[in-house]
């Protein structure tokens, strides 16, 4: 009986031994649901941020070991931006891929022996026309969604010649949450105003200049 292949392959560059910590989860969510679909946008989003705490989970279980980019050897300090920017094995990262049925290639070539991956599916696959994400978001989900869509949402204003402030965002991202049936840990809908606070303050969505650009507007200069 032929073994089945994993659901989607992590292609790497020849030569290329380690994979920065930061890129891991947006690498893995683009192989399961890649850019060139539009309409995987949604669920390409929302695995990345369930990579991010599931990785998270794994370096605190000492299953994933952060490496000096330099060195190569175990970073001393791994946490923060610190974390963000230090390497893993990609020979470590395999048996994380493989539990989420993704395999690792070198692009353009075949498989390398001993790569296949068992047929176990986490992320979520949503039906064409339905809700990608479950009914309740943890914190760090709904936090980093919360910021990609706000992103969105700002990135498509300013396109438009508006420079919408936090405020702004923070509701409009609540009413997206409301149509896409996405809820906060405890399984109630969140406002503006707290997704504002706890996942908008501080991550630079907005700019400096966005306020006297938005104020020059509305006096049409």
């Amino acid at each position: 009986m032929d073994e089945l292949e994993p659901r989607a392959w992590l292609e790497i560059e020849p030569g290329e031994r380690f994979i920065r910590y930061g890129d891991i989860a947006r690498r893995l969510a683009e192989a399961l649901h890649p850019t060139h679909l539009e309409d995987e946008s949604w669920n390409r989003a929302f695995a990345r941020a369930q990579f991010n705490t599931e990785l998270d989970k794994s370096v605190d279980a000492g299953a994933l070991v952060p490496r000096n980019a330099l060195t190569g050897g175990p970073h001393e300090f791994a946490h923060g931006a610190a974390l963000e920017d230090a390497v893993i094995n990609l020979r470590d990262l395999q048996a994380f891929a493989q539990e989420r049925d993704i395999g690792v290639r070198v692009r353009g070539k075949q498989p390398p022996p001993g790569l296949d991956a068992p047929s176990t599916v986490v992320a979520p696959v949503r039906p064409r026309g339905e809700s990608a994400a479950p009914a309740n978001a943890t914190a760090c989900e709904w936090q980093e969604l919360a910021r990609i869509e706000a992103g969105h949402i700002r990135a498509a204003a300013v396109a438009n010649g508006w420079f919408p402030n936090l405020k702004k965002l923070g509701d409009e991202v609540a009413e997206v949450f409301r149509k896409k049936n996405i809820f906060g840990p405890n399984g109630h809908a969140m406002s503006g105003a707290h997704i504002t606070r706890n996942a908008l303050q501080g991550h630079g969505i907005t700019k400096p200049v966005d306020k006297l650009r938005s104020t020059m507007r509305q006096q049409g200069k």
